[in-house]
């Protein structure tokens, strides 16, 4: 099952690159749109862009791992190595989720290239830190390790939801972009509950525990869930049609009577 778990892993980091791609082709092609939606979608597209290539750049580390063997080198520092690259990832997410938060919170900020430069040194840190994270748990892949996933997914999911709750308010991002994060806390949602019950059971005979190519499916399902949205974003962004927020009506016809 160690194949079809690995397997599974890069599909998912593929619909992630789907969902990124589509994102930035929204964030190129809504330029006369509302600000702050095109630059809550340019965020996704940059911030899905890198944690799609962290992700796949540990998968295929892990898959020369095991295709070497438990006993190999490589397999000893993919060990050592793999904290590093999950918790790299989760910081720049709530690196991410505050940046959304903050856009929500003010809506007359100025979108220029400061605040883009801005924002990749503030996800640029939290890659750092989750690093730093990492190596403090000496490359561990066990019980503390999957723990401590559990507990910064809460963390993480925390901070989405009052993201997505701010934007729902202030309409701050639009209902297709809303749609595509709201699927993602549900997969964070997920992660939490399997990876805590996955760290408590996993060494405890007789007993069940979630099998990691199972949370891996769920997780291929939603990113692709994801991914379709952003892709029928895009198309409308294509004929130029405008999107509005969650919360906003339909925008109505103009009349054909003089």
């Amino acid at each position: 099952m160690a194949w079809l778990t690995m397997g599974l892993q890069i599909a998912v980091s593929a619909a992630f690159f789907g969902f990124a791609l589509c994102a930035l082709g929204v964030f190129r092609r809504t330029e006369g749109g509302v600000p702050a939606h095109r630059a809550a979608w340019g965020l996704m597209a940059g911030a899905f862009l890198v944690h799609a290539s962290d992700k796949l750049a540990m998968e295929s580390f892990g898959t020369l791992a095991m295709a070497r063997g438990n006993d190999s080198a490589v397999m000893e520092a993919y060990v050592l190595w793999y904290p590093l690259f999950n918790h790299s990832r989760t910081f720049m997410l709530l690196a991410v989720w505050g940046l959304l938060l903050f856009i929500a919170l003010r809506p007359g900020t100025r979108f220029d290239a400061a605040f883009y430069r801005r924002a990749g040194v503030l996800l640029g840190a939290g890659l750092l830190v989750g690093v730093l994270a990492g190596l403090g748990e000496n490359g561990a892949i066990a019980r503390e390790h999957f723990s401590k996933v559990a507990q910064w997914d809460v963390v993480e999911l925390l901070l989405l939801l009052s993201a997505l709750f701010a934007a729902l308010l202030t309409s701050a991002v639009d209902r297709m972009l809303w749609f595509c994060l709201a699927v993602y806390a549900f997969s964070l949602s997920l992660n939490t509950l399997w990876f805590a019950a996955f760290a408590a059971l996993r060494d405890l005979p007789d007993t069940w525990s979630p099998k990691p190519w199972v949370v891996q499916g769920y997780r291929l399902a939603l990113t692709v869930v994801m991914a379709w949205f952003a892709w029928q974003r895009l198309r409308q962004a294509r004929r130029g049609a405008r999107v509005p927020a969650l919360l906003e009506g339909p925008q109505p016809r103009p009349s054909m009577v003089g």
